[in-house]
């Protein structure tokens, strides 16, 4: 599941944070411990890699480190 920044209302990284939790998909987002970026955890504790990443020419994802 993918979370398109281009074409949704999201304004702030608590909207990012929010519309990654609400995906349903496994995986929780909260903001990291230093308060400087999204923490991802994996709620399902598959074996599968979280993998973030930009497509097109967006730029999001390495934007936010």
């Amino acid at each position: 599941s993918a979370i398109n920044l281009t074409t949704s209302a999201l304004e702030t990284v608590g909207d990012v944070v929010d519309a990654i939790n609400e995906l349903g998909i496994g995986v929780a987002a909260r903001i990291n411990d230093t308060g400087d970026g999204i923490l991802l955890l994996d709620t399902v504790f598959g074996s599968a890699t979280l993998r973030v990443e930009d497509v097109g020419t967006g730029r999001v994802a390495s934007d936010l480190q």
